[in-house]
């Protein structure tokens, strides 16, 4: 099953990509696709998609998890990463955070901050 949230941003609603690729609205089932959801499968698992309603058109999709409450990244965690910045790999893990702010979705544009001189993937 291929979950996702699609709509306006700021308005994602619950979805799911169905076995012949169709988007269904989820929104009758669950509120959104967000941590709740994500830790207990079992509902979503044993749907059949089929009785969802089916979206019609290409609707824009959203950031694949709904309200986070933090971003948390791991840096140089692959020896090829770590060999083109030109540094070890870390005997620990490099953590870092990012603004929730940065999550968007898959298609949409890169909001730069104003005043940034440098923007990195």
């Amino acid at each position: 099953m291929k979950l996702v949230r699609y709509g306006e941003r700021g308005a994602e609603k619950p979805g799911a990509i169905d076995e012949n690729g169709d988007l269904r609205d989820l929104s009758g089932v669950v509120a959104d696709i967000a941590g709740d959801v994500l830790a207990n499968l079992d509902r979503l698992k044993s749907l059949d998609l089929s009785t969802q309603p089916k979206v019609n058109g290409t609707p824009r999709l959203g950031a694949c998890v709904g309200r986070p409450s933090k971003f948390m990244g791991i840096g140089l965690n692959y020896s090829d990463h770590a060999a083109e910045t030109g540094l070890k790999v870390p005997s620990e893990p490099v953590l870092f955070m990012k603004a929730i702010s940065a999550i968007c979705g898959p298609n949409d544009p890169i909001i730069v901050p104003r005043g940034s001189t440098k923007t990195d993937w």
